[in-house]
Formats: structure tokens, C-alpha cells, sequence
């Protein structure tokens, strides 16, 4: 008699075989490319997301907004850890080498600022002035670093200043020095209302596995199209632990955008996965 967990291996792999024939079907370009850049999570580098929400739109720290934001957040880096995923489950990240936990640090909230339009040298020079205030409210940047500053609403980017300011992107000012941008008032294409979070992810995810975008290209395809992992993906992809993700391009799909989250592709079901899970939760 076959034992349980052999089973649950064959059942598994006739699930992921069905998938693919299926996907075979509706066959993707959206097959993203290693450069050899630098990624984010690599094997024994886990990284911290560096949160700074910048503008009066954000009140405190203690706001419902950045308590909210936070949350997400947390959401994302478990993500991304692979936390509760069954054995011989991995997420879709971890075949382009985001093997690392993820974490998130507390807020930083600078209040003061009032809505206006940012350059991106405007986006450099606050990270800047938070990294050299005294005391510093922001890390200097680091291999292991991701600076994400978030500008509440009212602020917009400049996008005639220079090409490559929008309403969410990530970019790399040099070597080693990796930050994302997102703006409160971002729209997707759906007309979700939890499009500042789909942006907030889309970049994050980017960033993990592209993070020296313009320095040193790691996980792109040039084109055509050209585009990273999430750019043109559909909005509303999955669901994790409450949090809406983008259905990011996933490679072992034939470039097909995920839809679960997981290889091979398994829901996330909470009860299951958690008791999977040995290691301490957030």
C-alpha cells in the first residue's frame, strides 16, 4: 500500500503536469531572463525593507494609515520568507534565487513635508537627508538594505523631469544602494481599492529580484516586451494572509503569471499551511 505522503507526492505532481499542459495551451512571453545582477535574498543574505513614509498625509507613526501600511508590509516579507508553506512547496520567488527571510522595520514618518511634485533626484535627496540627519532616521544603504519611501497623497511624480519617474518603480542610485518608490495616489488598471498596496508589492518583489535595475541588471526581459517580473501582470493575482499581490511572471508556467503564489501552483490555505510551519510567527 502506497504511504500517505507518497500520495500526496504523485497527487502533487499530476497536479503540476496538469497545469502546465493547460498553460501550454495559452503559452506566455513573459519569460524573464538572468543578467547575473545582484538579487535580494540570496542564499544566507536575508534583507530588511526600510519603510519611510514621507508627507503630511501620514500623520504619526500610531496613524491607522502606517499601522495598516505595516501590516501589509509584514504580509509581504513573510511572503517572501516563505513562511507556513508545506514541504516541497516553495513560493514563485525562490526559483530565481529569493531563498532569504525578509523583514520589516518600524516606520519612519517625516510629517512635514507637503504635497508636491518629485523628481527623482527629489526621492534621492530625502533619502539622503534622513540618512544623514543627526541622529540618522534612515540606514545608509547595503547589499541586505531596500529603502522604500512612501509618499502619501497629494504628492505626484514628475514624469516630464526624467524617464524614469512614475507612480511606482525601484532603481539602484549605485552599486549596493537599492530603493523603491510608491506613491499613495498610484492607479492600477483594475480600479481596485488596494492599488497603493498591488503597486507597494509589484515594486517589492521587483526589487528582490532585480534590485541594481539601471546599475546591474539581474532577474529582466529585455523584450520584447520589455519588462520585469511584475510589469503589465495582471492586478488581484493572489491572496496571502489577507493581502491582494500582483500575478507576477512566473517562469516554471511557462511565463504565465501566478496565480496562487506558489510552485507548483497550490492555493494558500491558512490552516494547512501554518501548521506547517515549525519557526517562531511574527
Amino acid at each position: 500500500m502506497q504511504s500517505e505522503a507518497r500520495r500526496s507526492k504523485l497527487l502533487v505532481r499530476f497536479i503540476t503536469a496538469f497545469a502546465l499542459m493547460l498553460l501550454g495551451r495559452h503559452a506566455s512571453a513573459n519569460v524573464i531572463a538572468n543578467h547575473g545582477g545582484p538579487i535580494l535574498g540570496g542564499a544566507g543574505n536575508p534583507f530588511t525593507i526600510y519603510p519611510y513614509y514621507y508627507g503630511s498625509g501620514w500623520g504619526s507613526a500610531t496613524s491607522s494609515s502606517v499601522v495598516n501600511e505595516q501590516l501589509f508590509l509584514t504580509n509581504v516579507a513573510s511572503f517572501i520568507s516563505g513562511k507556513y508553506v508545506p514541504p516541497g512547496i516553495n513560493t514563485f520567488l525562490h526559483q530565481y534565487g529569493v531563498v532569504s527571510t525578509a523583514s520589516v522595520a518600524a516606520p519612519v514618518v517625516n510629517a512635514a513635508p507637503t504635497p508636491t511634485t518629485l523628481s527623482n533626484q527629489d526621492i534621492l535627496n530625502a533619502i539622503g537627508a534622513a540618512q544623514n540627519a543627526a541622529p540618522p532616521t534612515l540606514p545608509h544603504y547595503a547589499s541586505n538594505v531596500l529603502i522604500l519611501i512612501m509618499l502619501a497623497s497629494g504628492f505626484s511624480p514628475c514624469t516630464s523631469c526624467d524617464s524614469i519617474v512614475w507612480w511606482g518603480y525601484h532603481r539602484a542610485a549605485a552599486a549596493n544602494e537599492y530603493y523603491a518608490v510608491t506613491f499613495a495616489d498610484a492607479g492600477c488598471s483594475s480600479g481596485t481599492p488596494s492599488c497603493f498596496s498591488l503597486v507597494t508589492s509589484h515594486e517589492i518583489f521587483e526589487s528582490t529580484t532585480d534590485p541594481g535595475f539601471s546599475v546591474s541588471y539581474a532577474w529582466d526581459n529585455f523584450g520584447p516586451p520589455n519588462i520585469e517580473l511584475c510589469d503589465n501582470a495582471p492586478d488581484n493575482g493572489f491572496s496571502y494572509m489577507g493581502s491582494t499581490f500582483p500575478g507576477c511572471y512566473d517562469n516554471s508556467l511557462s511565463g504565465n503569471p501566478t496565480t496562487t503564489g506558489y510552485d507548483p501552483p497550490t492555493a494558500f490555505e491558512p490552516i494547512s499551511f501554518i501548521m506547517a510551519d515549525t519557526s517562531p510567527l511574527y
